[in-house]
């Protein structure tokens, strides 16, 4: 609904529904989809002319990312060593 009303022109109603999307994402404890719904958001902000609001939340987007993407190189890097002991 959000990215429809976004593509709409509909700002203030995607940065709505997108805030509603976010926080069902949260309560699911669901990284993946909140990094990307904060991304999205931004651009509804910044097309809400919010840019400094946007600023922010896409800063969240990356950190959010950055925390996601170092746990899966752990993952991987766990995978790899156990690969290396099974040799």
């Amino acid at each position: 609904m959000a990215d429809a009303r976004q593509q709409l022109g509909e700002s203030d109603d995607a940065v709505r529904s997108y805030s509603q999307a976010l926080e069902i994402a949260r309560t699911e404890n669901d990284a993946q989809n909140e990094a990307l719904i904060l991304y999205k958001l931004g651009y509804a902000q910044l097309d809400s002319s919010q840019p400094d609001v946007a600023a922010e939340t896409w800063e969240q987007a990356l950190k959010l990312s950055k925390r996601r993407a170092n746990v899966i190189m752990k993952v991987v890097s766990w995978r790899a060593y156990r690969a290396e002991l099974w040799k």
